[in-house]
């Protein structure tokens, strides 16, 4: 009896290692998270010194990016389209632009990885008034050719569910 049980656990174990990597998933890497990480940090640098070309130059090439914004359209299919988007967003400011994240976090395998974190906006509006916007971000990269591009995007801002509307200068509780 002791015998069998012994030989169904090995098997189990056997089975297991047998499988590992094609049905198990794959171990989170703190490596590549801190990779992707500073890519983040790289685009809110990017984006207070309003360089669009650095902003965009993670993104997936083309048309396969997919983009949820919180502005209308709120969805941008393509690498095209989401340039435009931030290319508004810089042209609607005027002045400096504070780009903060908060809370940033990542993880990620060989292949894939996400990002998600809190966005603390701040600066100007062209007629003076000043603009503040706190939002969600959530990433979603692929390693292609050895690089880390990000897929998709999703922004969001919490709503007051007793209002309809959006709190778009919420804070992390």
């Amino acid at each position: 009896m002791l015998k069998n049980r012994l030989s169904s656990i090995l098997m189990l174990v056997l089975l297991a290692t047998a499988i590992d990597g094609v049905v198990l998933p794959r171990i989170a890497r703190a490596d590549c998270a801190d990779e992707i990480k500073a890519i983040q940090s790289g685009i809110a640098a990017s984006a207070e010194k309003r360089d669009l070309d650095a902003i965009m130059a993670p993104y997936l090439p083309g048309a396969k990016l997919f983009v949820f914004d919180m502005y209308p359209p709120q969805a941008y299919l393509g690498w095209e389209a989401f340039r435009n988007d931030w290319k508004n967003f810089i042209d609607a400011l005027k002045g400096p632009i504070s780009y903060k994240l908060g809370h940033l976090t990542a993880s990620c395998d060989d292949d894939f990885g996400y990002t998600h974190m809190l966005q603390y906006i701040r600066g100007t509006k062209q007629d003076g008034k000043p603009f503040e916007l706190n939002l969600r971000e959530t990433d979603v990269y692929r390693k292609i050719d050895g690089k880390w591009r990000i897929v998709h995007v999703h922004a969001s801002v919490p709503v007051d569910l007793k209002t309809d509307q959006g709190d778009f200068l919420t804070q992390w509780k």
